[in-house]
């Protein structure tokens, strides 16, 4: 879904996602319905099912979603759209919830004291590394 977010609405100009891998995007997200099917069968609700079936069930949905969009965007074209991207961004975030809610019985228990901070989005502002990163190529300076 983060690919797609970019596809809808992309920071730079060269992230420009062509309709060939658009169209990827939309058949990606299809196969994750199906084997989303297989952790989270359909619902026997009789109400909205005309096969006898059953229903997805809502975190299917948002991956449901994700295809649409994306077979949208293959054949409109990856115009920038800002308003598709907020709501990629929104689908993304209710998909997991729902996945969380799904799953809240095998989650393991957080406290308060696990909670996060608030991370500056500029990350040049951050503070400097404690570790020393060693790549290939670096010179050892004794």
């Amino acid at each position: 879904m983060a690919e797609l977010e970019t596809a809808c609405y992309p920071i730079v100009k060269e992230a420009a996602f062509d309709r060939t891998e658009i169209e990827r995007l939309s058949y990606r997200a299809s196969a994750l319905v199906d084997k989303g099917r297989l952790f989270f069968p359909n619902v026997e609700n009789g109400s909205r099912s005309k096969d006898g079936d059953g229903t997805r069930v809502k975190l299917l949905d948002e991956v449901l979603r994700a295809c649409y969009v994306a077979r949208h965007l293959a054949h409109n074209g990856t115009v920038n759209n800002r308003l598709l991207r907020e709501q990629v961004w929104e689908m993304r975030d209710r998909f997991i919830r729902l996945l969380q809610k799904e799953m809240s019985a095998s989650l393991r228990p957080v406290d308060k004291q696990a909670s996060g901070q608030s991370v500056a989005l500029d990350p040049t502002s951050w503070s400097k590394p404690k570790r020393k990163l060693k790549l290939p190529g670096d010179e050892t300076v004794p």
